[in-house]
C-alpha cells in the first residue's frame, strides 16, 4: 500500500489547518469530523524579518504567504477550499 492511499485522521480543526502547511502532505487525504479533505496545494506562512534564514546577503527572496488549497467532496459536489477558519 502506498503512503498516499491511507486516510489520516485528525481530531481538531487546528490540527487539520496545520497539516496544510506541510509539503509532504500534498495529495494526502485527511478525515476531520466525518469529512474527507484532500490537500491539493500546501500553504506558505510568512517568515519574520529578523529570522536569520538567508545569512547576511543584502538580496533576500520575498516569500509571499498563501493558504493551503483543499478539496472537499460532499455527495456529488466537489468544493475547493482556500480559507479554513
Amino acid at each position: 500500500m502506498n503512503e498516499n492511499d491511507s486516510v489520516i485522521v485528525v481530531s481538531t480543526k487546528k490540527e487539520l489547518i496545520s497539516q496544510g502547511y506541510l509539503y509532504s502532505n500534498v495529495n494526502k487525504e485527511f478525515m476531520y469530523d466525518g469529512n474527507i479533505f484532500l490537500l491539493k496545494q500546501h500553504g506558505l506562512r510568512c517568515i519574520p524579518k529578523g529570522f536569520p534564514m538567508f545569512g547576511y546577503s543584502k538580496s533576500r527572496p520575498k516569500i509571499v504567504p498563501r493558504n493551503p488549497i483543499w478539496i472537499l467532496q460532499l455527495n456529488d459536489l466537489r468544493m475547493e477550499l482556500t480559507n479554513l477558519i
